[in-house]
């Protein structure tokens, strides 16, 4: 079972240029990766390539327009803090302490090789106009 499942996930923005214009553009399209236990996920792209957007819709502080956000298998809904608080940031002390542990390693190699696993994500701006 996925710790998180981020299935299809999309933010459509849609900002008005005059009075009677306005565009729309996707700052995240279609986005999907799974996040298991123990594992660690990095996050990559240009500036304005949506990362800070996708970030912002996993914690809950952006709606998305579409996709399906999965915690332990639970649909996550846009504006369910309580349950977020409650079941994401419960192990952030000890998430904190590893890395202030990590930090201190006197090598880049020895902090390296405490990390298990690490995907990268690359997020591109292709499809964003």
């Amino acid at each position: 079972m996925a710790l998180l499942d981020i299935q299809n996930l999309s933010k459509r923005f849609i900002e008005r240029s005059s009075l009677f214009h306005k565009y729309d553009f996707y700052a995240v399209k279609d986005a999907s990766f799974t996040l298991n236990r123990r594992e660690t996920l990095a996050i990559i792209g240009e500036n304005g390539s949506g990362k800070s957007t996708l970030a912002k819709m996993i914690i809950g502080q952006v709606e998305p327009t579409s996709g399906q956000i999965l915690f332990r298998n639970k649909p996550l809904a846009f504006g369910d803090y309580a349950f977020r608080a409650q079941h994401m940031v419960r192990g952030r002390r000890s998430t904190e302490k590893r890395i202030n542990e990590n930090l201190v390693t006197p090598t880049l190699s020895e902090w390296c090789s405490k990390i298990r696993m690490m995907r990268l994500i690359p997020i591109t701006t292709s499809d964003r106009f």
